[in-house]
């Protein structure tokens, strides 16, 4: 056993290397002296370094240092180092990084192709056009890119467009397209800028399209002559006004195109527009629009129009048709005296005594009416009508304030008085009447209602009246005084009312246009509307019968301020409208009627007013309307129709009936009261008793109807 000799040699000198380096030689692997040198040292690489030199093989070596330092890229660079090829190490990085583009970097740095790099790039990220941009920046010829991004897109003019750029010469780009196009004249338009003449595209476009004047603008544009367009091509078209308009906008004077075109077209009137748009007087196109129609009143509208005189229109239109009065009416309107309407209807009529009365009526001159007509048939209807008016304005000096008790109810009150006996009815009755206010007037005169019922049963059924919606319907406000009377009057010894009064509430409003009604006591009898006031027009006041939310301002209502059926500027516009609106919107849930009392015509009227339909509960509505008016005949045998308020007296919007009965109200009525014209507004104070006697009843109908449930 040889190798114990050099085991104990080893042992005894100290050297343990010896051991194997003898061990080596025996077996001829010479590796295992360096192995267990390796061990021996502490240093693992020196058996690696020592088996890539016995092998012949280098790189070995840095295989295992590699795999020692856990480094593996150094494997690849003394790789690379060893066969001279430098971008093995590149590769070798790029495939651990994961970035494959650092191995085309690399071989593009070797090889001196920088574009190398940029290809590799574009192939990765599959955007070819980057070869392209750096090839072309490589060779400095920059239209190489275009020319290659025009391939790709399939965009032949980017390639005109970048050589245009390239060689500077715009218009290059411009001919490419237009031959690609088959537009021509966009290679003159190029060329046109080029030289910095733009007719030439004009000239060029012209020719193509076949029209001539076409150059003719561009000329005139090149030498500021705006008007050198408009004769050529009014030339062209044969219209000669062209050429008109054009020197008429040269020399700033707008009326001559008109002036030449309506010579053309044969209206002298469009002259007169043109000349009145300059001048600022807008009457003249109307006073010549009335020339050209024949319509002289055309003239007078437009000018009342603008000067804000509403009668010059009447004036005008009574001039047309004929009628006189339609001017005198409009005027009477526009002053608010009444009886110049009638001065225009007895000139109508040829009634000769119609003007005296008017005229004594106008004059407070009683006598003037009686004036000798021996030649004259003469029906008088009142002997003596100022008398009358005199005797219902209160022109008796024994009238004073009196108590309840005293106060006479077969008499006509101002409003004073009737505030007064409000105040007292609810003092003296205060377990049946309570006295609110649901707002002011216009002219700021609270809104007074009485409601009526036994207290002690609160949440009951609800009627509502109002009286004296048009102020000169004097007998309304007469009847809801009436009616309270009798309400709180007969409540302990009449069973049916007592029956009512439990089992119902009742609001009454007597006086509902309180500042229309003061003023027809005051200074107009026959004043109808409220007393607001109006922007435009010095007319004043609105229907408060047309001024509700519902078909407003549709037929049978007017516009116009000083008509009396004037709807007013919006719904519910007044504020007396707007203070009962709200009231009734409030307590709509209670309300089951709605009762408006209204003078004359003896009628019972009910919804629809602004249209021929019939209401969907209209047996119940009907029936009730029946029961109502044969209790009111049974009184003293007068006879009151009944009926839709459209069929039965005529057409009209913005009614309180339609809205009452709109809003949930089922039962909507309005009173016509006494009578059928003879008196009509001046029904006599001795009427007052048997008028409220029978509209008692049949509102003493309709009310118990509520009581029972309609089943038809």
């Amino acid at each position: 056993t040889p190798t114990l000799y050099y085991h104990s040699l080893a042992t005894l000198s100290g050297t343990p290397t010896l051991y194997f380096y003898s061990l080596d030689t025996l077996s001829g692997t010479p590796t295992l002296y360096f192995y267990s040198l390796d061990t021996l040292s502490g240093t693992p690489t020196l058996y690696f370094y020592s088996l890539a030199t016995l092998l012949k093989t280098p790189t070995l070596y840095f295989y295992s240092l590699a795999t020692l330092l856990k480094t593996p890229t150094l494997y690849f660079y003394s790789l690379a180092t060893l066969v001279e090829t430098p971008t093995l190490y590149f590769y070798s990085l790029a495939t651990l990084v994961e970035t494959p583009t650092l191995y085309f970097y690399s071989l593009a740095t070797l090889l001196k192709t920088p574009t190398l790099y940029f290809y590799s790039l574009a192939t990765l990220v599959e955007t070819p056009t980057l070869y392209f941009y750096s090839l072309a920046t490589l060779v400095e010829t920059p239209d190489l890119y275009f020319y290659s991004l025009a391939t790709l897109l399939k965009t032949p003019t980017l390639y005109f467009y970048s050589l245009a750029t390239l060689v500077e010469t715009p218009t290059l780009y411009f001919y490419s397209l237009a031959t690609l196009v088959e537009t021509p004249t966009l290679y003159f338009y190029s060329l046109a800028t080029l030289v910095e003449t733009p007719t030439l595209y004009f000239y060029s476009l012209a020719t193509l399209v076949e029209t001539p004047t076409l150059y003719f603008y561009s000329l005139a544009t090149l030498v500021e002559t705006p008007t050198l367009y408009f004769y050529s091509l009014a030339t062209l078209l044969e219209t000669t006004t062209l050429y008109f308009y054009s020197l008429d906008t040269l020399l700033k004077t707008p009326t001559l195109y008109f002036y030449s075109l309506a010579t053309l077209v044969e209206t002298p009137t469009l002259y007169f527009y043109s000349l009145a748009t300059l001048v600022e007087t807008p009457t003249l196109y109307f006073y010549s629009l009335a020339t050209l129609v024949e319509t002289p009143t055309l003239y007078f509208y437009s000018l009342a129009t603008l000067v804000e005189t509403p009668t010059l229109y009447f004036y005008s239109l009574a001039t047309l048709v004929e009628t006189p009065t339609l001017y005198f009416y409009s005027l009477a309107t526009l002053l608010e005296t009444t009886t110049l309407y009638f001065y225009s209807l007895a000139t109508l009529l040829e009634t000769t005594t119609l003007y005296f009365y008017s005229l004594a009526t106008l004059l407070e001159t009683p006598s003037l009416y009686f004036h000798p007509l021996t030649t004259l048939s003469v029906l008088v209807l009142i002997p003596n009508l100022q008398k009358e008016m005199e005797k219902q304005a209160g022109y008796r000096s024994s009238r004073k304030r009196r108590s309840e008790f005293q106060y006479d109810y077969e008499v006509y009150h101002p409003l004073e008085e009737i505030r007064s006996w409000m105040f007292e009815m609810n003092r003296t009755h205060p377990h049946l009447v309570d006295l609110f206010s649901i707002g002011r007037s216009y002219e700021g005169r609270p809104l007074h209602v009485l409601k009526l019922g036994n207290r002690k049963r609160p949440n009951k059924k609800a009627v509502w009246i109002d009286c004296g919606v048009h102020a000169r319907e004097w007998i309304g406000p007469a009847f809801c005084q009436w009616f309270v009377k009798e309400a709180v009057n007969s409540y302990q010894h009449d069973s049916s009312m007592r029956r009512l009064m439990n089992q119902l509430d009742f609001y009454i409003m007597p006086v509902f246009n309180v500042d229309g009604y003061h003023y027809s006591w005051k200074t107009d009898r026959f004043w109808r509307k409220t007393r607001s006031r109006n922007a435009k027009y010095h007319c004043r006041g609105v229907d408060a019968n047309r001024n509700w939310k519902v078909k407003w301002c549709d037929e049978g209502a007017s516009l116009h301020p000083c008509d009396d059926t004037y709807c007013g500027p919006f719904p519910e516009s007044e504020p007396e409208v707007k203070a009962v609106a709200r009231f009734l919107r409030k307590h709509r849930k209670h309300v089951k009627a709605y009762i408006s009392i209204h003078a004359y015509a003896q009628m019972l009227l009910y919804p629809y007013s602004y249209k021929y339909a019939t209401i969907p509960n209209f047996n119940c509505v009907e029936t009730a309307a029946q029961n109502a008016v044969s209790a009111l005949y049974s009184a003293y045998g007068v006879r009151y129709r009944y009926g839709p308020a459209s069929t039965t007296l005529y057409v009209s919007s913005g009614s309180s009936i339609d809205w009452a009965y709109k809003n949930g109200i089922p039962y909507a009525f309005a009173f016509e009261l006494r009578d059928t014209g003879y008196y009509g507004f001046l029904l006599p104070e001795a009427l007052i008793g048997p008028t409220c006697t029978e509209t008692m009843r049949a509102v003493r109908a309709i009310a118990s109807g509520l009581l029972k449930k309609c089943t038809s």
